[in-house]
């Protein structure tokens, strides 16, 4: 079946990368020890900014229609070793360290309760200190200089990421390989009508992966790369997302500039620490 990322979804040239978010993240905690030691936090410690693989959200992306690496699977079943381990960065996030009520309020703007959990409500929006918290705090000031207030990531690069697979699921081509697919599960002893239900079955939600999961995902793993499952329905979906692009072109260029901007803004503010 070769590598599944061998063509990428055209959707994804529109949203950061991982070493771009890595890099966003390093110049949002500097942004932010610059606003926090303003107000009076000299000794404050950002969240620690976990450095992704290169390959780290390719990992994500490519389990977007199953899994599909014979070795892993009959090790792990349908949990790959990097969603598991804690080795993709992107699947475990860096835990936030405690903070005072007080650094609490100068970071988000908000009260915080016992257990850690952030009021929806705003704050007083002044420290004991007397120190005025800016809005959305130093994080949220942080954020806007970055960003210039748009969105981390544009609400159309979701919708067209999750419309094209959804869309893809109803295409004829599609539709005849998950047949295809789901003849050879059952020729082997298992009735599933699609890959996700396989995937998505309630008895491999044990903590580990049983002898009957790892089975299953063998011999999934195996049917995808008989009937050409992946390739047929990437290419489909590849497709599907052209034609989206296509009609979303001004509104994605525009998303396009924004980020260019938001990257020149991060390297200014790494630069400057």
């Amino acid at each position: 079946m070769g590598d599944v990322s061998a063509l990428p979804l055209p959707i994804t040239s529109y949203r950061l990368s991982g070493i771009e978010i890595s890099q966003i993240n390093t110049a949002k905690n500097a942004l932010v020890q610059k606003c926090m030691t303003r107000m009076g936090f000299k000794d404050f410690r950002p969240t620690e900014v976990r450095e992704p693989g290169s390959d780290d959200l390719k990992e994500l992306d490519d389990l977007r229609y199953g899994s599909y690496d014979a070795a892993q699977v009959k090790k792990y079943g349908y949990r790959p070793d990097f969603l598991t381990s804690g080795r993709n960065k992107f699947a475990a996030p860096s835990v936030e360290p405690k903070r005072t009520p007080e650094e609490w309020l100068a970071l988000t703007a908000t009260s915080q309760e016992v257990s850690d959990k952030q009021r929806t409500a705003k704050a007083q929006s002044r420290l004991r200190s007397g120190a005025v918290v800016p809005e959305g705090g130093c994080l949220g000031e942080s954020l806007t200089k970055l960003t210039g207030g748009d969105p981390l990531v544009a609400d159309l690069v979701q919708q067209i990421n999750g419309d094209s697979y959804r869309t893809s699921l109803k295409e004829p081509r599609v539709k005849e390989v998950f047949l295809k697919w789901s003849s050879c599960m059952r020729v082997k002893g298992y009735k599933y009508t699609d890959p996700m239900q396989a995937n998505d079955d309630p008895k491999f939600l044990t903590g580990t992966a049983s002898a009957d999961e790892i089975a299953t995902a063998e011999v999934d793993v195996s049917c995808k790369r008989e009937t050409n499952l992946i390739p047929i329905w990437r290419s489909t979906e590849i497709a599907i997302q052209e034609n989206m692009i296509a009609k979303n072109r001004d509104a994605l260029n525009e998303i396009k500039r924004s980020k260019d901007n938001l990257m020149r803004s991060a390297a200014s503010a790494i630069s400057a620490k």
